[in-house]
């Protein structure tokens, strides 16, 4: 053990004379103001934002520490937040069971989304005051020539919205996972 400040008067010290100590165990655990260090690496730290720091060149103000399945860290810049809104317009859908195309996107980083869907519903041409109907939507992937419903989608696989007379609105939120390496369209 290392006593940093030389202040371990006795053979059971305080809280705060092990507060600036180094320990490290017959099992290679090192402890940094601990005593009995349970982990590889087992920091205490009485202060906020004194118990830790990496700096290895990808650090940054608001940045967060992240790690892959290896357990290598890095900095990495927080996208937590996203605002973007697609506009667009989609006319001749004729309802039937299957799956028809909107032409509107969106491009997902990795990581997990929430992603909030306000759809206006406009029907042309209407037969009369009183008809109306129900449009469901999913977000799809592009492979291999077809559209199919997204397997990243965790919560919200669909949403829909009812519309009577001309106007309706469709809403939804879902959960997207972006597991790949790269941005997904």
């Amino acid at each position: 053990m290392v006593d940093g400040k030389a202040d371990n008067k006795s053979s059971t010290p305080n809280m705060s004379a092990i507060s600036n100590d180094v320990k490290i165990t017959e099992n290679a655990n090192l402890g940094i103001g601990v005593e009995n260090p349970s982990t590889l690496v087992d920091i205490k730290s009485n202060n906020i934002n004194s118990g830790f720091r990496l700096i290895d060149g990808s650090e940054g103000e608001y940045y967060r520490l992240v790690s892959n399945l290896n357990g290598d860290a890095k900095w990495q810049k927080r996208n937590s937040v996203i605002v973007s809104q697609t506009e667009g317009s989609y006319s001749g859908l004729i309802f039937t069971t299957t799956l028809n195309y909107t032409g509107r996107y969106i491009i997902l980083e990795p990581g997990e989304w929430m992603v909030r869907s306000n759809l206006l519903l406009r029907a042309f041409n209407s037969a009369s005051p009183s008809s109306g109907a129900y449009a469901r939507f999913s977000w799809a992937e592009h492979t291999n020539g077809e559209y199919i419903i997204s397997q990243d989608v965790l919560f919200g696989k669909t949403f829909g919205g009812d519309y009577l007379l001309d106007y309706g609105i469709a809403k939804g939120a879902t959960i997207i996972k972006n597991s790949s390496s790269e941005a997904k369209k």
